[in-house]
């Protein structure tokens, strides 16, 4: 035979043989597990938690000047309730996080009577977390008193779109959240949220494959404010996130 052609031959023959064992020991390497973006969040710490990827926002018409924040448990008689006073605590951990009325702020006298009413629009956004159906989204919540002599409300929405923080430019507007998993509250009665630490478990829906989003909370009271006929405030605490395994 013609050395010319052999060697080449060998050598076409020795590439295709690393190519087949090659194939063969990438289908005996297991797939990576994918990520586990389960957590829980006690709300101890403000700054730990915007650290953690939480995002605060407030669309409120007029604007106030508050917004969520860690809870205390106390009344104070010139800044008025920052938290739930006696001897209510957190529902777990050491505190919780609080959005009161404050968060709009009082009409001016000269604007137009239909505008005078306002509308508090407060989000507490989550961290970005793949979600998929069968995924769990679980958290406590309630206000100071009920029945109420100051209503309030609050959704759970959600952006399943992509892992933005857009929420739009007034208090109306809900941006990427179109999602509303959990409404408290919607009829804005005096007695539609509970003055004791409650439970509320969502379960996704809607995404088979896991995609990224965020959830978030928004305290969500017409006429609240200082003048308001509503709002007080609500605290949410013990949020978790359970991504199913499968």
């Amino acid at each position: 035979m013609n050395k010319k052609i052999l060697i080449p031959f060998l050598s076409a023959s020795l590439i295709t043989g690393f190519i087949i064992i090659a194939s063969c020991k990438k289908e005996d390497t297991p797939a990576a597990a994918p990520k586990d973006y389960s957590f829980v969040q006690e709300f101890d710490s403000m700054e730990a938690m915007l650290k953690q990827g939480w995002v605060v926002k407030n669309n409120s018409r007029p604007l106030g000047t508050t917004v969520w924040t860690t809870g205390s448990f106390a009344y104070d008689a010139k800044k008025g309730p920052s938290g739930y006073p006696g001897a209510s605590t957190s529902h777990s951990g050491v505190d919780y996080t609080v959005c009161i009325f404050s968060a709009q702020g009082d009409p001016t006298p000269r604007v137009p009577a239909e505008n005078k009413i306002g509308r508090a629009s407060c989000w507490l956004i989550s961290p970005a977390v793949a979600m998929k159906n069968g995924d769990k989204i679980i958290f406590y919540s309630r206000t100071l008193a009920s029945p109420a002599t100051f209503k309030d409300r609050m959704e759970m929405r959600i952006n399943y779109n992509n892992a933005s923080v857009e929420i739009g430019n007034d208090s109306a507007s809900i941006g990427d959240f179109t999602t509303l998993a959990l409404g408290i509250n919607q009829s804005l009665t005096s007695t539609g949220y509970p003055a004791e630490w409650t439970k509320y478990e969502y379960t996704v829906t809607g995404s088979n494959v896991p995609k990224m989003g965020r959830f978030a909370f928004r305290y969500n009271t017409p006429d609240a404010g200082n003048a308001g006929a509503n709002g007080q405030g609500v605290g949410v605490d013990a949020v978790e996130f359970i991504s199913k395994r499968y």
